[in-house]
């Protein structure tokens, strides 16, 4: 999963008792560490000491890729503007995500939905919610820059959600923001666990079931595939309106899970983009 990204925010190490620092430099440098620890981990833990065979690759992309000026306080201190976060960051993900899993592995499919903070609006549109974001853009640039290489496919969503299945497990690809917050004792596990029932609904009512929902938004990882789950980090981690709310603090972090034809979602872990990790 690839997603709260926040390209072109900048994070105050004094304005969150050092815990954190993020900018554009920072951004790349993480960017970097998460596609090699992907890489790393699936070869090495899920496959190499299981002797697995890895079929290929799924990257989801859940929203959130730039910081975007949807706040006054954004916008006035953001290092980049959106469409420079684009530019900049296409060739990144491209080369240090899409590029080094697809040498790795041979076999990638790439699914993007958009997320709030990438909308060029004031408020996130019902209508044209994907195509007026700058997800939206991220995934269809990154699709033309591999449309000539045989194993890679793209399904860059023009709804709010996109599904995905992997051999008979369903997927359904949101960012999130659609639920109601909760607060810092329960954090993230409230309302995402009610909008995986409130979506699990709707979609069975139009004939359209999953099996666990990925999402980001929430910067929380949380992996529960058994409660229909899977929540994200981020790669910001933590920033200044966090701490003045009281969150608890969460490195940057990605999700990776391995999905089997016999048991769906194993192997779970969180790729850590920080330098210690």
């Amino acid at each position: 999963m690839l997603s709260d990204l926040h390209f072109g925010e900048v994070v105050s190490k004094k304005q969150v008792y050092g815990f954190n620092e993020y900018n554009v430099k920072i951004a790349e440098r993480r960017l970097k560490k998460i596609g090699d620890g992907a890489v790393k981990v699936a070869r090495d833990y899920f496959a190499g000491s299981s002797k697995l065979i890895i079929d290929g690759a799924v990257v989801v992309m859940a929203g959130d890729l730039v910081s975007g000026d949807i706040h006054e306080e954004l916008s006035r201190s953001n290092e980049q503007t959106t469409m420079e976060s684009v530019a900049h960051f296409v060739p990144l993900i491209s080369e240090e995500i899409i590029g080094k899993l697809y040498t790795e592995f041979k076999k990638i499919h790439v699914v993007s939905v958009a997320g709030n903070h990438d909308r060029l609006y004031k408020k996130t549109p019902s209508k044209d919610t994907s195509t007026s974001a700058a997800s939206w853009v991220f995934g269809k640039w990154i699709q033309d820059r591999f449309s000539d290489v045989e194993g890679c496919t793209f399904d860059i969503s023009e709804a709010a959600d996109a599904y995905h299945q992997i051999y008979s497990t369903r997927f359904c690809i949101t960012h999130g923001d659609c639920w109601k917050a909760s607060d810092s004792v329960i954090g993230a596990l409230g309302p995402v666990k009610r909008g995986t029932l409130k979506k699990s609904f709707r979609d069975k009512q139009m004939g359209n079931p999953f099996d666990i929902i990925l999402c980001g938004h929430w910067h929380s990882y949380i992996s529960a595939p058994s409660q229909g789950f899977i929540c994200n980090g981020s790669l910001k981690s933590y920033d200044e309106y966090s701490a003045r709310c009281g969150f608890a603090p969460e490195p940057p972090i990605q999700a990776l899970f391995l999905c089997t034809p016999e048991r769906g979602v194993t192997f779970s872990s969180p790729i850590f983009g920080n330098s210690s990790s």
